[in-house]
């Protein structure tokens, strides 16, 4: 090591008081310089370890409102894609009705409420019971 590595490594010791018999008294002109700019940095570092922050940030707060945005434009879009589709449904089976007459309407309706139900609460049952 050099001269001034070694007077930064003293002025450093005597700031931590990790030196016994040296006081701030018996150092040099040159380690008095040094000791006053490293106290004077340490002393601007203290500012930042302040406990205190002028900023309250609640992150988890912060991650809550950005899943609660995220599931609200999820659900949005959901609705609108259901709207959407019931609609085509909805318009394509009036269009059908048009084309090829209201018998076909009479068939979709015995389908829809009498055909399918029948269908489907068999096979509902047989999938909550696991197929036993």
């Amino acid at each position: 090591m050099n001269k001034s590595e070694n007077k930064y490594n003293k002025v450093i010791d005597i700031y931590y008081n990790e030196l016994s018999g040296e006081t701030p008294k018996d150092m040099s002109i040159e380690e008095t310089i040094l000791s006053d700019t490293l106290n004077l940095a340490l002393n601007k570092m203290d500012i930042l370890k302040d406990p205190v922050s002028p900023f309250d940030i609640n992150i988890l707060e912060i991650i809550k409102e950005g899943e609660l945005i995220k599931q609200n434009k999820r659900n949005s879009l959901e609705f609108s894609a259901f709207i959407s589709f019931s609609l085509f449904i909805i318009l394509s089976l009036i269009l059908i009705t048009f084309y090829l007459g209201e018998t076909f309407f009479i068939y979709y309706e015995l389908l829809t409420f009498i055909i399918i139900p029948i269908l489907i609460v068999p096979l509902s049952k047989l999938s909550r019971t696991g197929g036993d």
